[in-house]
């Protein structure tokens, strides 16, 4: 665990080259069987691609290792249960935040759109802070041609906790 909370700063100690080797040892404590070992992956992911990002100068292996590997990483933990979604719903902001816009559109768009057309209230309930945060960073046709729709269909859904 403590290793864990610490990923995002032990990369400073060993450099860029170690941190983007990190892929398979951060795939196997994304799927511990502890929860709280999850949570603290889901809470680190987001520094951990800030970190590939600014010390690799944007580099296209840290872009593909983030949306290869880590998106990936990100969509599974967010259909965790909610102490791991919150952390990793505010991973998936970080990493939105770092790509490009097409990236955005393309990768993490995708996750959330998918999240707000599940069938479970959860799912549904966690992709409404999320599109709101997405707003800002794919733009106002995006969200004018795409996310106007998906919120109010959300508005008007069945289940009253979704709607509140």
């Amino acid at each position: 665990l403590v290793a864990v909370k610490r990923l995002a700063s032990v990369c400073e100690l060993f450099g860029a080259k170690a941190a983007l080797s990190l892929k398979n040892q951060i795939k196997n404590v994304a799927g511990d069987k502890e929860m709280v070992i999850r949570q603290t992956c889901a809470e680190q992911l987001g520094l951990y691609c800030k970190y590939l990002i600014e010390k690799t100068n944007d580099s296209k292996e840290a872009h593909d290792l983030i949306i290869c590997d880590l998106l990936p990483l990100l969509k599974e933990m967010l259909r965790d249960a909610m102490e791991v979604r919150q952390p990793a719903s505010t991973s998936l902001i970080i990493v939105a935040e770092l790509l490009t816009k097409e990236e955005v559109n393309e990768h993490v768009l995708k996750i959330v759109l998918h999240m707000a057309h599940d069938d479970t209230d959860d799912q549904k309930i966690c992709a409404l802070p999320l599109l709101a945060e997405l707003a800002p960073i794919v733009g106002s046709s995006i969200c004018k041609d795409c996310l106007s729709n998906d919120l109010h269909t959300l508005s008007q859904d069945n289940s009253f906790r979704v709607r509140k």
